[in-house]
């Protein structure tokens, strides 16, 4: 038998919840920062765009993150964890729809104000 400092009141392992955890913190950092600064060489040369607008993405992406957690936060005092948590979900699932194959800046721009949703 597990001891029961290990498991959480549900009995799930206490690092399967940390790994879970872990992950929920590591991919958004990872897509946000790794995604852009590693598929932007393809965006710039596929869109012909300019360095700068690449760059500015991350700006955009970055401040729609802030906006996006501060919008979180008073929601979910109104709404609860669970409703934040699914329709924040749905959005970033939905966003990456449009970094798949985008038609020009405006796309990658709208990918990256739905993805910090």
């Amino acid at each position: 038998m597990t001891d029961s400092r290990q498991t959480d009141r549900r009995g799930l392992p206490r690092s399967i919840i940390l790994g879970i955890a872990a992950l929920t913190t590591f991919l958004p950092g990872a897509i946000v920062f790794g995604y852009i600064g590693v598929i932007g060489r393809r965006w710039q040369e596929t869109l012909e765009l300019p360095r700068s607008s690449i760059a500015s993405l991350m700006f955009f992406t970055l401040a729609s993150f802030s906006t996006g957690l501060t919008a979180a936060g008073f929601l979910e005092s109104r709404y609860g964890r669970r409703v934040v948590s699914l329709v924040g979900t749905a959005c970033s699932a939905g966003s990456m729809l449009l970094v798949v194959h985008p038609s020009g800046l405006l796309a990658l721009r709208l990918w990256g104000a739905t993805w910090a949703a």
